[in-house]
């Protein structure tokens, strides 16, 4: 492999990161840029101390999880590493480690005892959450007199449930006793993170994914733990005006839904927890908490639909998430874990988009950023992965033997060049309730999809969608006779089941369940479309690199009434220049829920270039029957006389609307109601093979209309990486003479996504 060396200046020059040490984060902030450079001076002067209590349970006697663990080790990954916590000064519980007794006594040792105002501290929890019946009255105290109760919320802990020759007592942590631990902190810069859920939602799992939910409520609670509850109670009875919620708690779920864990390749870990810390890594200015949570959301909601809704609780509305800025003001996609002999090093890549590690290649390349977060060295220095296990790597140093600064533990990098296989394709999971010979049938039938790579049980990791046996009601309208009205109109509903196919959560994706009594092979052949429909939407999903471009681009959609228009959703470039693009903009958080936009309402897309060179865009987009749409205006060739696609390209500086004008065409959003999501593709060359692909359809008719649905989706995702791949010219130093990979340079490329639902009044 040849040595690779890269001028600081050069670098630079492609990256556009002169003011990137000073960006403003992506969404809606009320800041103006004399407040952030404040808010930086003081948050670099505090020499208040970071405490943390990192609690997860994965080996339960009943029921499992997986991802707990990991839960924990990425939370204190990104505290030390992104916030500056000291190792010595967190405290982390796993597996048996995670009693009743042990979490509470950790919580008052090492955080109650030692925290002080204006200390920070971060309590988390990642296993299942459940309820425990606790008698209405206090005069109840036989079993006998228990007669109304109320359920209330709990932690469950690795000894949760009590052996008991009778009614089986739960040894839960009530949330109540949690709410009155935090209240005894003299600090009010508490965080809580509770990966969990406490619905009874009487199942293990939701789709492909497991459910943080306990499958049965306690009948009452250890006398332990109501007898620590009221010490509680009894010490901070004089704190009278002190919040009820001191600090902040960011929950999974909200009351009545369900939290998750995902499996990917060797590992798991709570969608929420591994959405937040990989958010905050990329993290490179001041973000209120709110936005955190906004950004966390899109990912969940992603996967989830309204099924698990991340929420925010507390009366304080902090600027900063864990009320702390990240200790370098510039984003990563992983950390150097370890250094082993002739240039090897071992990564941990946590800052990667969870859609994206599973397929994230060997030969990819991450640069590595100095100690002080600094660029004063005349040379920068890449790390190749050789091999990866999750999310961990082994990879190869890339330098000159007399390179200024040597490698150190603990340094971050930044993605450089993705590698990506050519032979992407969709794994299906097969729904645990089919049959056997359902079962048989429905491989046999997918070894002849050739956009299908297998068919796995349920419960397996990379599954991208399901096939099963779905119920679907019909109503239809009937006459009916009575005596008093003969032929009296009314409705007749029948239910039956049908082969069809759902989301990882096990959301029945629109337009795939068939007629009762169809045959497994001819259900299959009937989805072959959704099959490449669905592989057109990972494929583009491979391309999301808004953390890690190096191209200084952003989005910007708004709604626009007659000639006034209003900030709806904003993206960019963790390589944007905001701070002289955007600083004049009005960014102030309008909104803290997800954002949700009416059927019918007009919008206009904004694209931004904020290099000194012209950029070619295009707009891709799914709609929530998971079909792929392109927003592309036609341009009339006068010559031809007729419309056809050409590129669409942004001047240096400059900024493109989507439409130009209010009278050359009008954007109106429609459809099925549901998730919607917009991405904007930004390359330094043309998007030739994809304008041609999108042309190629027969009898496709170009008029004045700017939005076309896609019937040949998956070939205009490939010919996208293909114009990528060949934008990118990633040399053989790199890559060898491999022809079977995509390898995509950040430099040149930039894809960016923003997400909505519509809804349809």
């Amino acid at each position: 492999m040849a040595d690779m060396k890269l001028n600081r200046r050069t670098l630079l020059q492609q990256a556009g990161l002169a003011l990137l040490s000073l960006g403003i984060g992506e969404t809606r902030i009320g800041l103006k840029v004399p407040q952030i450079k404040a808010y930086g001076q003081a948050l670099a002067q505090t020499t208040n101390r970071k405490l943390a209590l990192l609690v997860g349970v994965n080996d339960y006697s009943q029921h499992q999880l997986d991802g707990c663990v990991t839960d924990v080790e990425l939370q204190q990954e990104l505290l030390i590493n992104r916030f500056g916590f000291n190792a010595k000064d967190i405290v982390t519980l796993t597996n048996q480690q995670a009693t009743r007794e042990n979490i509470e006594t950790a919580f008052v040792e090492h955080l109650r005892e030692q925290a002080q105002p204006e200390d920070v501290v971060v309590f988390h929890f990642s296993g299942y959450g459940s309820q425990v019946k606790i008698p209405s009255s206090d005069i109840a105290t036989s079993e006998e007199a228990v007669i109304n109760y109320q359920l209330v919320n709990s932690l469950l802990p690795i000894d949760g449930i009590l052996a008991t020759k009778g009614t089986p007592v739960g040894n839960d942590l009530l949330e109540e006793t949690l709410i009155w631990l935090a209240r005894s902190l003299l600090t009010e810069k508490v965080t809580m993170v509770l990966d969990t859920s406490f619905i009874n939602s009487k199942q293990s799992m939701k789709g492909n994914l497991r459910v943080r939910s306990f499958l049965e409520v306690a009948e009452r609670a250890s006398p332990e733990e109501i007898a620590f509850r009221e010490q509680l109670q009894i010490k901070l009875a004089s704190l009278k005006g002190k919040s009820v919620h001191p600090g902040i708690v960011l929950a999974a779920a909200s009351q009545d839904q369900i939290a998750v864990e995902k499996r990917w390749n060797n590992f798991s870990a709570g969608l929420f927890t591994y959405a937040l810390t990989q958010y905050l890594w990329e993290v490179t200015a001041p973000n209120r908490v709110q936005v955190t949570l906004e950004r966390v959301t899109e990912t969940v909601k992603n996967v989830m639909g309204n099924q698990q809704q991340p929420t925010i609780i507390g009366d304080s509305q902090p600027l900063f998430t864990y009320y702390l800025m990240p200790t370098s003001l510039i984003g990563a996609e992983g950390i150097i874990k370890n250094i082993g002999d002739n240039d090897s090093v071992s990564l941990k890549l946590t800052g990667l988009p969870a859609k994206i590690i599973d397929y994230y290649g060997v030969s990819s390349c991450l640069l590595v950023v100095n100690p002080d977060n600094s660029t004063s060295s005349e040379e920068l220095t890449l790390v190749q992965i050789r091999s990866r296990d999750g999310l961990m790597a082994k990879a190869q140093i890339l330098h000159q033997k007399d390179v200024v600064n040597p490698i150190k533990v603990g340094q971050l990098v930044q993605e450089y060049i993705r590698v990506i296989p050519r032979n992407v394709g969709l794994i299906v999971g097969l729904d645990r309730n089919l049959e056997r010979i359902e079962r048989v049938d429905a491989t046999s039938a997918f070894a002849n999809i050739g956009v299908v790579d297998g068919a796995i049980s349920v419960g397996e990791p990379n599954v991208d969608c399901l096939f099963g046996k779905i119920e679907r009601t019909v109503s239809k309208a009937v006459a009916t006779q009575s005596d008093s009205n003969v032929g009296e109109s009314g409705t007749s509903t029948t239910t039956s089941f049908g082969y069809g196919l759902s989301s990882v959560s096990g959301i029945t994706i629109p337009h795939t369940v068939g007629v009762a009594n169809e045959a497994v092979k001819s259900a299959i052949t009937r989805l072959t479309p959704q099959f490449k429909n669905l592989l057109a939407v990972k494929w583009l999903e491979l391309t999301f690199n808004q953390t890690s471009s190096r191209l200084p681009v952003g989005i910007f959609l708004e709604s626009i009434d007659k000639n006034n228009s209003s900030l709806i959703l904003q993206r960019s470039t963790r390589a944007a220049k905001l701070l002289n693009q955007l600083a004049s903009q009005d960014l102030s958080l309008t909104q803290t829920d997800f954002p949700t936009i009416n059927s019918g309402s007009s919008l206009r897309l904004q694209l931004n270039n904020y290099t000194d060179r012209t950029l070619y865009g295009i707009v891709l987009g799914i709609d929530a029957d998971r079909n792929l749409f392109v927003l592309y205006p036609p341009q009339y060739n006068s010559k031809e006389e007729q419309f056809k696609l050409q590129d669409i390209a942004i001047a240096p500086g400059q900024k493109l609307n989507l439409p130009e004008t209010q009278d050359a065409w009008q954007w109106k959003i429609a459809g099925s109601s549901g998730m919607i999501s917009l991405y904007g593709i930004f390359s330094t060359l043309p998007f030739k093979q994809t304008l041609a692909a999108i042309s190629a359809p027969p009898n496709l008719k170009f008029e004045s209309e700017a939005i076309l649905n896609l019937a040949n989706s998956l070939e205009v995702a490939k010919a996208l990486m293909q114009d990528l791949h060949l934008a990118s010219q990633v040399g053989t130093e790199i890559i060898g003479f491999a022809n079977d990979v995509y390898a995509l340079d950040v430099n040149v490329w930039a894809t960016l996504k923003m997400s909505w639902e519509l809804v349809n009044n």
